[in-house]
């Protein structure tokens, strides 16, 4: 049966994870290299703001991707491992897919934010020839994934021409935002001043915010 996951306080999907009697135990997801996002990382925001959104329904637990141990192959994993019993593994980005081939039975879920680097040459300057192997192979890793997110409708159609195979199981889902946001009810004059105040700058007009 579908079980509804959150991925921000207004937005849910259902996705394919087993469901449990509510005295159960919360659903274990693993992710690789989970010690390695903080809070303070974009990727490390993602999963932090999962966590909050999930509560005691799901626990995290850490994995950890396979390769072979030789410097032209260990950035090229081809499994990926949990110490623990899961019922998920989820990629919060796209590095890594290729690993999906080999995840001991347990399904898999990747975010994928954008594809920019393989549709604009320029994202990819100053990578050398073995890492951009490495991100060509994550993408076609996709194929593996049990299912697929995008944070946009752009992403999404750009993933799946150049993966039409995995159109099926590809959803949009789009970022979420705090609540924090949603319920400051200071003026735009208050706003700024927060902003210079944090910056420690004077802010020009017209002021434009990229969120990236």
């Amino acid at each position: 049966m579908n079980r509804i996951v959150s991925f921000s306080p207004s937005i849910e999907v259902h996705q394919s994870l087993p469901s449990y009697p509510s005295t159960s135990r919360p659903v274990k997801i693993a992710i690789p290299n989970l010690e390695a996002y903080t809070s303070h990382s974009g990727i490390g925001r993602v999963i932090h703001s999962l966590g909050e959104c999930w509560g005691d329904r799901v626990r995290f637990s850490p994995a950890r991707f396979e390769s072979v141990r030789l410097p032209i192959l260990r950035n090229n994993p081809h499994a990926v491992r949990s110490a623990d019993e899961v019922d998920l593994i989820l990629l919060p980005q796209l590095t890594g897919a290729q690993a999906l081939r080999k995840t001991g039975g347990v399904p898999s879920v990747v975010i994928v934010h954008d594809v920019g680097i393989v549709d604009y040459p320029g994202d990819a300057d100053g990578l050398d020839y073995l890492t951009r192997r490495s991100i060509r192979r994550s993408l076609t890793g996709l194929k593996h994934a049990n299912h697929v997110v995008t944070v946009s409708d752009f992403t999404r159609d750009r993933l799946i021409h150049h993966l039409p195979e995995i159109a099926s199981r590809v959803t949009t889902i789009p970022d979420g935002v705090s609540e924090i946001f949603l319920g400051f009810k200071g003026t735009r004059e208050s706003s700024r001043n927060l902003i210079e105040l944090h910056t420690k700058r004077r802010l020009g007009t017209p002021l434009l915010i990229y969120v990236g």
